[in-house]
């Protein structure tokens, strides 16, 4: 319908129609079977004095008219701020792309009456596409990849001519020839799937660009060469002559300007910078001069004989470029010419290669370059053209199939390298080119201040260097995931052990990672709630904010908790419903004083505000066996962690506990348990002060052991008075069945009620903790 009305305009436009008839010499017949149009969009009337809407209000009127927003789909209107449409084309004329009887697309050539305005200085506009950005309304079928006329494909024409323009098409269509167009200097690669087997029928392509002085219709045929010969289609460049005129442009380019090399309008403002305007117009309309397409070709009054005659002498890529080898050159530049000439020789079979040399010779002369030399140089470019299959072939087997720009793919890629070059591969090199990916691929890098390096990736701690046999473990399946290399091989412990000296040398030196960071000087705790999305909580006096561990303004990663079930901060809750649940849950089936099950409460609610405590006191549960000491742990550590974590241990997992959690429970710990190590661990994990030891395999070396965590212990007997250090930093709880508050307690029950309500419950605490923030601002410590 457009196409329709804009062909209609132009017919009744006897102006814009003598322009383009006299311009390109374009028969009215083909001008009415193409639907050659004239964008004039406004209101107007015919010969007769009869008024016609202009192209909007002719296209949406009626029951069949279409909708604002098909047209927009088009592309050829442009939705404007005011719910509105303008019309992309104006004043152009417009070339209607045929595909199986529909019009599939359009593009509009500049005329006189095109409006002076920035975005309509181009020669030629084609329709916009879809994007998911700037051009949503645009329907993902007003597609740029057709070629104009691409229907004479259908027939399996025995040739085709692919040239350069719109009106060179539509000449060559008129003269009786199958032809083609992109509508630009060449084929777009992402077309080429579609086109091609469309090609695949046709004995000989004839590509026949613009002769101009930049070239680029040269090159953009080269290309398109080069593909269609990658594909066993025979092709020949057509080279349009040269008439007086554009002899005598080009001669007064160089001459005048110096121009007598490739140069396009851009290039020519920048080489005569610093002449005056009059000269670089001067020379811009020489430049155009100098120019001729097929449209001039046939506008010239040349005939179909004529460019018969040119496509006899149409030259396969490689006679083209043997015919224009420079030949008044260096000797050096003259075997630089030749290189990439030589190497396609080198693919011929050798009846061609015989011929090929020949015109080789003969451009240079007999006496200047002799055949066998030719011949030796072509043996010499086969002979490493082998040399490099056997290369690919080594490569191939190393090659596992791994996606491309993976961390595999590049390790494979330096092994084969190295192993090139030395005979095998160089692991140190792998490591770096490895550290290099993980680095471009989102990990960092840190060291400890006593040198432990660590990983953060894909939102996760990964400790390169620990002893610790979990850490190591999960270290090694990232890194087996990502390079396929395991520590046990010569090789791979190499790599390893290269790849942790690297972040050490260049990763950023943090303390250890917990799973509490708090900014004392600004009131601000942060807390990794441990569940799929790696979330972490951001608390401030001011409330609460989800971030991203390790991908958060602030810069802070936290470590996870193995035992710390997932976390979810629910914003809405309620902190009257949570200490509801509270009471209902934990308090009410505690077997202690009810002074002291608030104590216990008031305890495990600070477990995000150690850090502003000097001193963490330890719960002691004291109380004859069956008391319910020990299932009132069972409580506090199911709502911290979802479920419950009484333990026995030793004292280096303590330490190792005690750094990566917020609670350790020790369950039935008598003084026979209290060993030295023991109290010493309870020492410092109430005091926060560290304890430092000598390294495992070394007598220089100290490790630092630090915990942040609370700690509670249960007993049958008190500790008594040998250990008053740690009493008097205690909260001693007696149990007793007498204080029972419930009259059925089933713990499978509430354990479950206590997961289920844990979010909540955890998130009201959050909640609270802003609230203490805020008084501690304020000065409610002093």
């Amino acid at each position: 319908a457009l196409a329709s009305f804009y062909h209609r305009r132009l017919r009744d436009s006897p102006e814009v129609l003598y322009w383009l008839r006299t311009r390109y010499r374009i028969s009215e017949e083909t001008i009415d079977a193409l639907s050659i149009g004239y964008a004039d969009n406004g209101p107007w009337k015919d010969d007769d004095g009869r008024e016609h809407p202009g192209v909007i209000t002719a296209l949406t009127r009626g029951e069949a008219g279409f909708s604002l927003r098909e047209l927009a789909a088009t592309g050829a209107f442009r939705p404007t701020s005011q719910d509105g449409l303008e019309p992309f084309f104006e004043g152009r004329i417009v070339f209607p792309y045929w595909s199986r009887g529909r019009v599939v697309f359009m593009i509009g050539r500049k005329t006189p009456w095109t409006p002076d305005r920035p975005w309509e200085q181009g020669k030629y506009k084609k329709l916009p596409v879809h994007d998911d950005h700037s051009r949503k309304h645009i329907a993902p079928c007003i597609n740029n990849g057709y070629l104009f006329n691409e229907d004479c494909l259908l027939a399996r024409p025995e040739r085709v001519i692919i040239t350069e323009g719109v009106t060179d098409c539509i000449s060559l269509m008129e003269h009786g020839f199958p032809a083609v167009s992109p509508v630009t200097v060449r084929i777009r690669a992402s077309d080429w799937e579609r086109l091609l087997p469309k090609l695949r029928g046709v004995k000989t392509v004839y590509i026949c660009q613009d002769n101009e002085v930049s070239q680029a219709g040269l090159n953009g045929a080269l290309k398109t060469a080069s593909v269609l010969a990658e594909h066993k289609i025979q092709v020949r460049l057509v080279v349009l002559p040269l008439d007086e005129r554009q002899e005598e442009a080009r001669r007064d380019l160089r001459e005048r300007f110096g121009l007598d090399a490739a140069v396009g309008p851009r290039e020519l403002a920048r080489r005569l910078g610093g002449r005056p305007q009059a000269d670089i117009e001067e020379a811009g309309k020489l430049l155009a001069a100098a120019k001729i397409d097929v449209n001039d070709f046939f506008a010239s009054g040349r005939t179909k004989e004529d460019f018969e005659g040119l496509l006899r002498e149409a030259q396969t890529p490689l006679e083209f470029s043997i015919s224009r080898l420079p030949t008044d050159v260096p000797e050096d530049e003259r075997n630089r010419r030749l290189e990439p000439v030589l190497q396609e020789v080198a693919r011929l079979a050798p009846l061609e290669q015989n011929r090929h040399l020949k015109l080789i010779q003969e451009r240079y002369g007999k006496s200047s370059l002799t055949l066998a030399t030719l011949r030796e140089q072509v043996r010499a470019v086969q002979k490493e053209r082998r040399s490099q299959a056997r290369q690919e072939k080594k490569r191939e087997k190393r090659r596992t199939g791994t996606p491309p720009g993976s961390c595999r793919a590049r390790i494979e890629q330096v092994m084969i390298e190295t192993e090139e070059e030395t005979g095998s591969p160089d692991y140190t090199r792998v490591a770096e080119a490895a550290f290099e990916w993980f680095a471009a691929n989102g990990a960092r890098f840190f060291r400890t201040p006593q040198g432990e390096p660590f990983m953060f990736f894909e939102d996760a701690i990964f400790w390169m260097d620990s002893t610790d046999r979990g850490r190591k473990r999960l270290y090694s399946s990232t890194i087996y995931k990502h390079t396929g290399l395991v520590q046990t091989t010569g090789g791979g412990r190499t790599f390893y052990e290269v790849l942790a000296n690297l972040a050490v040398e260049r990763g950023q030196v943090r303390d250890h990672f917990s799973w509490l960071h708090t900014d004392v000087a600004n009131y601000t705790v942060y807390f990794n709630l441990n569940n799929a999305d790696h979330e972490i909580a951001r608390i401030t006096p001011d409330g609460i904010d989800i971030l991203k561990n390790g991908g958060n303004a602030d810069g802070v990663i936290l470590d996870g908790s193995r035992k710390m079930a997932p976390i979810r901060f629910l914003g809405d809750a309620d902190p009257e419903e949570a200490d509801r649940l509270l009471v209902e849950l934990i308090l009410d089936n505690m077997t202690c004083a009810p002074g002291d099950r608030s104590l216990i409460l008031s305890w495990l609610s600070c477990f995000l505000l150690i850090d502003f405590a000097g001193t963490r006191p330890m719960t002691r549960f004291e109380g004859p066996a069956g008391s319910g000491k020990t299932t009132a742990s069972k409580l506090i550590s199911a709502l911290l962690y979802g479920e419950p974590q009484q333990k026995k241990s030793t004292d280096a997992a303590n330490y190792t506990d005690g750094s990566q959690n917020p609670l350790i429970v020790l369950d039935n710990i008598e003084v026979k348990q209290m060993t030295e190590d023991l109290t010493t661990f309870i020492l410092t994990s109430i005091t926060g002060i560290a304890k430092e030891k000598r390294k495992s395999g070394t007598d220089t070396e100290t490790v630092i052991e630090r915990t942040k965590c609370l700690l509670n212990t249960t007993g049958i007997e008190p500790l008594g008075g040998e250990l008053a250090e740690i009493l008097s930093r205690s909260f001693i709880i007696r149990f007793d069945m007498d204080e029972q508050a419930s009259d059925c307690f089933l713990e499978a029950k509430i354990l479950a009620a206590i997961r289920e309500h844990r979010d909540l419950i955890v998130s009201a605490m959050m909640k609270r903790t802003s609230q203490v923030l805020g008084m501690l601002q304020d000065g409610a410590q002093e």
